[in-house]
């Protein structure tokens, strides 16, 4: 089961609630918050060359409307 990032985006919030209202002092540990979204490498590997290649299409697509112009 994955862990709910609902859950760990509370927890960072009182996290910087506390710090705003007390201080650095108020910070603590939050090792314990997981962070793992329990996806393979492979698939993340995938997605991020998807990413780049968007991206480089993007960036592609707009050097050609510059040089049209």
């Amino acid at each position: 089961m994955q862990p709910n990032p609902t859950d760990t985006t509370n927890a960072l919030l009182v996290q910087l609630i506390a710090i705003t209202v007390n201080g650095s002092s108020a910070a603590h540990d939050i090792s314990d918050i997981s962070s793992s979204t329990g996806y393979s490498s492979s698939t993340v590997w995938i997605q991020t060359l998807a990413y780049i290649s968007l991206a480089l299409s993007v960036i592609a697509a707009f050097g050609g409307v510059l040089g049209k112009q």
